[in-house]
Order: structure tokens, then sequence, then C-alpha cells
């Protein structure tokens, strides 16, 4: 299994889905299946961290996109993109996301990075998880 899904904070209100090695556009879509179900279990809003190592894999990327964006849970909230498998992936991802007008995904490079996004969203906006 080149991925794993877990909650980063015990609140269980930032989850996480770390791709690596190589996976198949199939791994990608059981994972996500996976954690949009995680995440629909919570009362609460959700952020939603995914990692990728590594290259995408052959095929066409754009329906798996489309389908990790288009089948969150309501109560997922803000999303982070840690790329650190090149340029390609948030060229490719950033074009589905202006062809259907989505919020997000924020692209950092760091998984630390990216908390500090989410928790400066929470700060800016004064979310808390209800």
């Amino acid at each position: 299994m080149p991925y794993t899904l877990k909650w980063d904070d015990e609140q269980h209100t930032i989850y996480h889905l770390h791709l690596f090695g190589e996976w198949t556009w199939e791994d990608w879509t059981i994972a996500f299946r996976q954690a949009h179900a995680e995440i629909g279990t919570e009362s609460h809003r959700v952020d939603f961290i995914i990692q990728i190592q590594n290259r995408i894999p052959k095929g066409n990327a754009a329906p798996h996109f489309k389908y990790a964006g288009r089948e969150q849970p309501p109560n997922a909230r803000h999303s982070v993109l840690v790329n650190q498998s090149g340029i390609f992936l948030e060229l490719l991802l950033k074009g589905i996301i202006k062809q259907h007008g989505w919020d997000g995904p924020k692209f950092t490079e760091t998984v630390e990075e990216g908390g500090e996004y989410l928790l400066e969203k929470r700060l800016n906006m004064d979310e808390t998880p209800e």
C-alpha cells in the first residue's frame, strides 16, 4: 500500500493523506475514497493535507483530480497539497482548479508549511472546528 491515511491531531481537525513510492491511479482513488469517508464521519469541519511524493503515474490524471475535488464530504474545509513530485503536477492541477472554479488547494513544499497555512487560515477567519 503506497499511501498512509491518518489524523494529524487528537481533535480530528486535520486529516493527512501521504502518497509515496510507486502508486497507481487506482491507489489514488482508493485512498481518496477512504479519506473522504473518514473525514465525513466527523461532525465538525476538517482540513485536509495531501502529500504527494515522487512522480504521478502515467495516464490521464484529469479524471482522478476531478474525482478528488468533486467527491469531498460536506464538512471538508481547507486543503493543502504538499507537492514533492515536481512542477508538472502543480501546473496540471491548477488548470483543473481554474476550469471548475474551485478554491484550493494551497500548494506547499512541506507538511510543516501546510500546517502553518491551515493555522493561519483558522486564525484569520476566526474559525474553530464546530
